[in-house]
């Protein structure tokens, strides 16, 4: 297995609570171990990415709001991945010059929903965190496992 050079994140639920920031009750921030988990997989010199269907300007303010921008390298918005009816990571894979087909395996996805499963590459690896809204503790595990 070759290394993985990227992770794609999902935005919202998978790296915390960010659409709150509309003024619902609930109490919007990132999740508790994120920063320690991007600090590992950076240090493993993997880049992380941001794939969402939100509105790119929404997730870089809330980025720089809760201090999580220094951890990605960039984001892929609604109009780069696709609307609410699944993702397209081929973008991803072409900005960083890299082969799907070949190298499935350079690339992990992390999201909270089947709709972030990837719909345009096939072969590569998904993962499902069904902690959410929780600590990214089994996910951590399960991720770190992922990108030896």
């Amino acid at each position: 297995m070759s290394e993985r050079k990227f992770i794609c994140w999902d935005f919202d639920g998978t790296l915390g609570n960010f659409s709150t920031l509309d003024g619902s009750s609930n109490v919007p921030g990132s999740r508790v171990g994120l920063v320690e988990l991007l600090e590992e997989i950076i240090s493993k010199k993997i880049t992380n990415v941001v794939t969402t269907n939100n509105n790119a300007d929404f997730v870089l303010a809330s980025l720089l709001n809760f201090k999580l921008s220094k951890y990605f390298d960039m984001v892929f918005d609604g109009e780069d991945v696709g609307s609410f009816e699944g993702k397209d990571y081929l973008p991803v894979f072409q900005h960083y010059g890299l082969n799907h087909l070949a190298n499935p395996v350079d690339a992990l996805v992390v999201g909270n929903h089947t709709l972030d499963i990837p719909t345009d590459c096939s072969g590569v690896p998904f993962v499902l965190d069904t902690t959410t809204p929780g600590p990214v503790s089994d996910l951590r595990e399960i991720v770190l496992r992922l990108t030896k």
